[in-house]
């Protein structure tokens, strides 16, 4: 259970507050939460901020501080781990007053807050202040935990960094990055990448270039990646080394627009490296702004992994009316696209139909015969292409006037009639 203790961490002895012995219990405040063994340090003057012998827990959006000895001057550590198995995660806001000691005995230093939470946040961490005359000593692991974004600045390629959660964004220089579950990303420069399977790399600064020396990626693992109208506006993982497939299926490119929509045509270079193994370009797939793949094709070279983007297809739906009647004088057909772009409609009998109107269309019925249309839609010369064109044909009939029917007395009456004319021109005169 969690208690609050609502002073500032100022060594053991806390203005405001009674001393807390060493080999206490569980102490949680404002400025950390901590699960024991974590305790403050024996009751002296000038004793640390947060002092543990192993396997605690430490998470600190606030100000830890260690106290100041007796002259007024010498200020005890901030943080003091031993022991092993000790944890300190860094929220949003964290402040140190003294110096951060582990004695190396595997603890973790970690970069954590969840998003829209408590401790929540972007941060930012400067990996310069790690090492052994910095204000970070002796941590083993480096982790992200999470669901917030950090931006790691300045240079430090000793630290390896394990992303459990969230984002990490390079803009400097750090070590091997393992992209276990969350992503890394970012416009500087990392050493290895490891991409397992709940990873992403989203390279870049909406866009730009992340660099690195080997990327191993494991099947499920991918790419968050911005595709704008040109190459050169896009974003691009740049390898020193190798590129190599891992264990797994599924090496997904999520593409999303820079800015504006790629352009069809534009070969995109996505990853460029020294030597690529275990993949062929059959391995990588698409989707695009979250929906249907983008339309196009992967290109695996000796030195890159590219993608042509390709014009959309469209099609035209366009039904027959069937037969017409001539007297109708006109009939209305609506021919559509696929893709929405306008169709344009006309007649290949002008004797029989003409076309007016830009959709929905009128065609109007001039004569008899069969009336032939055609629909097309010739694509906007850079992102979709032609439809095929589809023409129908239909008749267009004059009515049908039958022929009157005689019954039997008239038709008596008429065959007397007519051999009566017959005798009358037959008679002499």
């Amino acid at each position: 259970m969690k208690s609050q203790v609502l002073q500032q961490f100022v060594g053991v002895a806390r203005r405001g507050g009674a001393a807390v012995p060493s080999g206490a219990a569980i102490i949680c405040g404002i400025a950390l939460w901590c699960t024991a063994p974590a305790v403050l340090a024996a009751v002296a003057v000038g004793g640390p901020g947060v002092e543990s012998t192993g396997n605690a827990t430490v998470t600190t959006r606030a100000n830890i501080a260690g106290g100041l000895a007796a002259d007024g001057v010498t200020r005890a550590h901030a943080v003091a781990f031993s022991g092993g198995g000790n944890r300190l995660t860094l929220e949003n806001g964290y402040s140190f007053t003294g110096l951060v000691v582990s004695d190396g005995a595997g603890d973790t230093l970690a970069l954590g807050g969840d998003s829209g939470g408590t401790g929540s946040g972007s941060g930012s961490f400067d990996v310069a202040e790690i090492g052994a005359s910095a204000q970070f000593r002796g941590f083993s692991n480096y982790a992200k935990s999470g669901t917030s974004t950090w931006t790691l600045t300045g240079s430090n390629a000793s630290t390896h960094w394990m992303i459990n959660a969230g984002a990490l964004l390079v803009t400097g220089t750090v070590g091997d990055v393992d992209a276990n579950v969350g992503a890394v990303g970012g416009t500087g420069t990392v050493a290895a990448i490891t991409l397992d399977a709940d990873g992403v790399i989203a390279p870049g600064g909406s866009p730009g270039t992340l660099h690195g020396t080997n990327l191993n990626w494991n099947g499920g693992g991918g790419f968050d990646f911005e595709l704008g109208s040109s190459p050169a506006t896009s974003d691009l993982l740049a390898l020193s080394g190798s590129l190599t497939k891992g264990a797994g299926s599924g090496f997904v490119f999520h593409f999303a627009d820079a800015g504006s929509a790629p352009t069809a045509g534009s070969t995109y270079t996505l990853i460029t490296f020294a030597s690529v193994a275990g993949f062929s370009v059959s391995d990588f797939s698409n989707d695009y702004n979250g929906g249907a793949p983008l339309n196009g094709n992967f290109v695996l070279t000796s030195t890159a992994l590219q993608f042509v983007v390709a014009m959309a297809t469209q099609t035209i739906t366009f039904a027959n009316p069937g037969g017409q009647q001539l007297a109708a004088g006109s009939v209305s057909l609506n021919p559509t696209a696929s893709s929405g772009l306008p169709v344009t409609l006309v007649s290949t009998t002008t004797s029989v139909c003409t076309v007016a109107g830009t959709g929905p269309f009128t065609v109007n019925l001039v004569g008899a015969g069969t009336c032939s249309l055609t629909a097309s839609q010739p694509g906007d010369g850079a992102t979709v292409a032609a439809a095929t064109p589809v023409t129908v044909s239909f008749a267009v009939a004059v009515p049908f006037v039958p022929v009157p029917t005689l019954g039997s007395g008239a038709l008596a009456l008429l065959i007397a009639l007519l051999g009566w004319l017959g005798f009358r021109r037959r008679r002499p005169v």
